[in-house]
């Protein structure tokens, strides 16, 4: 009976193991988006949010992955992650990486920065993140205009208190 026990439990300690380096494996060429998405689903398992965690912090962005974040206006990516303090820190990793935070998204066909991203999504902290780390508000979009403009279409289509606020952000940074 030990040695059933002692068996299994070696077993176990393998499999263990091993579903833990094919885990690490999984997360380390996964890309940075799909570790962010495994990070804030509330579905995730605590472990599976650690795991991302480690992973984005430890193997990304490689270059070709900057690049790829750069072709996206990428830094929208952590400035809309809704942990505030997570989101700060996700931004400064990438920007230390070599992300742009003023690139714009020439895959989508939106052709617009990451902080013209932050107003259309009237979010007022993503947009002060974003000119704390140096985004340029006068920057326009390949629509010809600022996130500005587009705040200001915002607020006279349906003003707010985020629109508004976005809006003195904006201003005060020389949008």
């Amino acid at each position: 009976m030990k040695k059933f026990v002692a068996s299994a439990l070696a077993l176990l300690v393998m499999l263990m193991i091993g579903t833990a380096g094919i885990m690490a494996y999984n997360f380390a060429n996964a890309p940075p988006v799909t570790l962010i998405v495994y990070m804030s689903s509330e579905n995730s398992p605590a472990v599976l949010k650690w795991g991302a965690e480690q992973a984005l912090y430890g193997f990304h962005p490689s270059e070709d992955e900057v690049q790829q974040l750069n072709m996206e206006a990428g830094a929208r990516y952590a400035a809309l992650y809704s942990d505030e303090s997570q989101a700060r820190k996700i931004l400064v990793h990438f920007l230390e990486n070599g992300v742009d935070v003023d690139a714009i998204d020439k895959n989508s066909g939106s052709g617009v920065t990451a902080l013209h991203s932050a107003v259309l999504e009237r979010n007022s902290f993503a947009v002060k993140l974003l000119l704390e780390h140096g985004a340029d508000a006068s920057k326009k979009g390949e629509q010809g205009r600022t996130p500005l403009d587009f705040a200001r279409l915002l607020q006279e289509k349906k003003a707010d208190a985020d629109i508004a606020e976005i809006i003195i952000s904006l201003e005060e940074a020389g949008g």
